[in-house]
Formats: C-alpha cells, sequence, structure tokens
C-alpha cells in the first residue's frame, strides 16, 4: 500500500506541476491574442495616419507590397489575399481597401492570428482543468477523471485535424479511445483492489 501511495503521491505532483505551466502558458498566449487583436483594431480605425508609414517603408523597400499569399500563419492556416482583388458593393468598404491596402491588410491579418491564439488559450485552460482534476480526485481512475481526460483528448483532436489536417483527427481520436480504454482497465482493478481491503 506504501507503494501505491508513492506513486499517487508523484502523479499528484506532476498534476499539479502541470496545471501551473499549461496555467502559465495560456496567461501568456491570452496576452499576446489579446494583443493582436487590439492591435488589428488600431490598425482597422487609424489607418489614415499608419497607412502613409506603411507606404514610405514600402517605398524604402522595408516591407513589400500588399500581394497574394502576403502573410502565412501555418499553424493557423491564415493567408491574406491582395486586398485591391476584393470585390464589395460597399462604396466605403472598396474605397478603404483602395486607399489602405496596408493597414486593412495588417488589420485583418492580427484579428485573425489574435482570435487563432484566444483559442488556443481556451485550449490550454480547458488541458489545465484536466490536470487539475487529476490533483483533486483520490486517484487518476475515477469517472471524473476518465470524462475529462476523454474530453480534453477529443477536443485536442479536432483541433488538430483542423489546424494540421484532417487524418490527424483520426490518430487522436484512436489514440483518445487507446487511453481511455486503459483508463477503464485501471479504473476496474482500483475497485477490485478497494474491493479485497
Amino acid at each position: 500500500m506504501n507503494e501505491e501511495n508513492e506513486k499517487l503521491a508523484k502523479i499528484k505532483k506532476s498534476s499539479r506541476v502541470g496545471k501551473k505551466v499549461t496555467n502559465i502558458l495560456a496567461l501568456i498566449v491570452g496576452i499576446v491574442s489579446i494583443i493582436m487583436i487590439v492591435t488589428g483594431i488600431i490598425f482597422l480605425a487609424s489607418g489614415d495616419k499608419l497607412e502613409s508609414k506603411f507606404a514610405e517603408a514600402a517605398a524604402s523597400g522595408v516591407i513589400s507590397e500588399p500581394s497574394d499569399k502576403m502573410f502565412y500563419a501555418s499553424a493557423f492556416h491564415v493567408e491574406m489575399i491582395d486586398p485591391t482583388k476584393i470585390e464589395t458593393s460597399s462604396p466605403a468598404l472598396k474605397h478603404a481597401l483602395e486607399t489602405r491596402p496596408y493597414t486593412i491588410t495588417y488589420g485583418i491579418y492580427f484579428i485573425l492570428v489574435g482570435l487563432g491564439l484566444a483559442g488556443a488559450t481556451v485550449l490550454l485552460k480547458l488541458l489545465s482543468s484536466g490536470f487539475a482534476i487529476i490533483e483533486k480526485e483520490d486517484n487518476p481512475f475515477t469517472p471524473a477523471v476518465i470524462k475529462r481526460v476523454t474530453i480534453v483528448l477529443i477536443v485536442l483532436s479536432i483541433v488538430m485535424g483542423l489546424t494540421i489536417g484532417g487524418a490527424y483527427v483520426v490518430i487522436g481520436l484512436l489514440s483518445t479511445w487507446l487511453i481511455h480504454s486503459v483508463m477503464e482497465y485501471g479504473r476496474t482493478l482500483q475497485i477490485q483492489s478497494d474491493e479485497t481491503l
């Protein structure tokens, strides 16, 4: 029984560390997300002041003209299109796209990346809650732990599939099924062990 308590203490310690690390990462990613979204809004709102600075930077060769695939963030599959090729029936939006291609393009890009990072923050908090429930429970094979770990793994599998590729959903879900089966077996053994005591 002493060895079992030592292993349980190690699991709880690992979960405590995992919870702290994921909370710290969630905080950092959340702050960066807010900064990106606010920056994007600033670019969209105060385009006239910033547009001239971008035009000067483009003329001096510091940055390039907005064009197809100007920005590409592979983690979120965000590709920006040429803002002059966007068709709209709104005269105000058409005028903004023609007169402020830099601030519109950068603003949209920052907002989209910020929203992707906000999603990552939610995922990190979900992962942290998985560690928290393992730390709180008496053993890692309670129904609450199994349910939370399964939910976390399903959500992570779906997100991997949406960001990396569809095949990763299948791999993630198969891995989730495997881990869930092992945890259910551990729960059965734990129940049998408790009954013999």
